[in-house]
């Protein structure tokens, strides 16, 4: 693959599918440079359970009023079963939380056994010989054949436009032609299967994105969300935050591959509601993984260089900038890191099919106060915890701090800490010993032992100011041998 507007070589992406077993449809897929995860499995998921309305628009959108694909993409709907791979990258809470409410089972094949996983082994192979193998620049699965031909010389295709290419494959072809297993095409198949059972309820697209985020322990206090030096918040926030007591811990999810927006459930209300990424906006676009390489670039500059943390991430932004610009310059002919295209171009393919997410003028989160529909004569909620809501007025963007009034903060700050050097005398440090305690005994009189050692008081590393939940422990699943043809696991692959 190469980078759309560099042209560069990035690398090889990764393929997520999944099959429905009776009639053989791709109901959804996911390629982007992310090696897979339950990120990966959720993004496919999405595609899987909303209708294909989008997808149709999205390339007439990118395609100049012709999406270029003649048949429809029927196939959508919550699966009963999701059968993945073995694999500790797709265990997660975040993933188990997502199923539970979506009443969704899973289940695991077992590893080491393809044999297991058929059905979707099968249509990577075809994938592979009707569609990869013939573009230039696919990696050939032979070792002897790819000593005569370099890839990374012949690629020509960014990864919307594989993702199109693949789009077009399974609906125009793969779905329409006749299988031979069930002697007829998938498409007729899943037509024949909807008339025999009852479909699910279509789920809400805006209930669907927040269920397969990325859960974060956090509690809504004033000024929003943070994360991760992230902070989102919105009037809604605001809102739901006047009917929970301090500190309460509250649902959150955000999307892993956009961190644009944020969802906390309002319980009062029974719904999820969204807060925009307020600071900094820089990060507005990007996906969590890069935001994290780009955040302890940052803390290293501020380490080694002392400075302020505006500062060191506007340098670490700059020098992401620079370093893509060196690759290019250097390597034109070569392939870029994996670790560069993991970056550069982790978030999904169908990340253009979308509107723009983030609008300005939707949900602003400041500029009028706060009003409450449900309040009593003294502007107090009738309902929930008694606590006075806030009644003030946010900032708006025109409002925000400027870079100068940072600089007047730290030289204040700076003055404060060497005046109050000047009067503190700094002596070795000791290590504080705390008094022996006496040992339970029955006796009250029995004198404590001298073996008794005082401990030495240790400061707890994990102590950081940051709320951390414990990690989960998962239990090794014990899955039961099933029948070759049975079993139709989510798939992976590499073009």
């Amino acid at each position: 693959m190469i980078d759309e507007k560099t042209l560069q070589v990035v690398g090889r992406p990764w393929l997520t599918a999944i099959l429905d077993r009776n009639s053989r449809c791709v109901v959804g897929f996911s390629i982007s440079f992310a090696p897979p995860s339950w990120a990966a499995v959720m993004d496919a998921l999405r595609v899987a359970v909303m209708p294909k309305d989008w997808v149709f628009e999205g390339f007439k959108r990118l395609g100049n009023g012709q999406s270029g694909i003649h048949n429809s993409w029927d196939c959508f709907g919550k699966p009963d079963r999701l059968i993945m791979d073995h694999g500790r990258d797709f265990k997660s809470l975040s993933m188990d939380e997502t199923l539970t409410a979506l009443q969704i089972d899973s289940d695991y094949t077992k590893p080491k056994k393809p044999w297991l996983k058929g059905k979707i082994e099968r249509w990577l192979r075809t994938l592979e010989e009707q569609i990869i193998h013939t573009i230039p620049g696919a990696v050939m699965s032979s070792v002897e054949k790819r000593k005569f031909y370099k890839s990374e010389k012949f690629a020509i295709l960014t990864i919307y436009e594989l993702n199109w290419i693949v789009a077009k494959w399974v609906i125009d072809i793969y779905h329409q032609d006749v299988h031979s297993k069930i002697g007829r095409s998938p498409a007729q198949a899943w037509r024949e299967g909807l008339r025999e059972i009852t479909p699910h309820r279509e789920i809400p697209k805006d209930l669907l994105v927040p269920l397969t985020g990325l859960i974060l322990p956090r509690s809504l206090r004033e000024g929003g969300i943070r994360y991760k030096g992230l902070r989102w918040d919105s009037n809604e926030f605001s809102r739901a935050r006047a009917f929970l007591p301090d500190s309460a811990n509250v649902q959150v999810r955000i999307d892993p591959l956009d961190i644009s927006v944020c969802y906390v459930y309002d319980e009062k209300r029974a719904e999820w509601v969204e807060g925009e990424l307020v600071e900094p906006v820089e990060a507005r676009g990007l996906t969590l993984k890069q935001w994290l390489t780009i955040s302890q670039l940052r803390k290293r500059k501020m380490r080694e260089q002392k400075l302020s943390r505006e500062e060191a991430l506007a340098q670490s932004y700059q020098e992401i900038g620079q370093y893509v610009q060196e690759r290019v310059n250097e390597r034109r002919k070569g392939m870029a890191p994996q670790r560069f295209a993991a970056f550069a171009s982790s978030g999904s393919a169908w990340a253009k099919m979308h509107d723009e997410r983030f609008d300005e003028s939707h949900n602003p989160p400041g500029g009028h106060p706060l009003e409450f529909d449900d309040e009593d004569e003294r502007g107090r909620p009738k309902h929930g915890p008694c606590k006075e809501p806030r009644r003030r007025t946010m900032r708006s963007d025109e409002e925000q701090r400027t870079p100068e009034d940072y600089a007047r903060d730290e030289e204040i700050a700076r003055e404060a800490a060497d005046q109050a050097a000047e009067d503190v005398v700094v002596s070795p440090a000791t290590p504080e010993r705390r008094r022996p305690r006496k040992p339970r005994t029955r006796s009250s009189t029995q004198p404590p032992s001298e073996d008794v050692v005082p401990p030495l008081a240790a400061e707890d590393p994990t102590d950081s100011g940051e709320t951390r939940s414990p990690k989960k422990r998962l239990p090794d699943s014990d899955d039961e041998d099933d029948d070759d043809d049975d079993v139709t696991p989510l798939g992976y692959g590499r073009d």
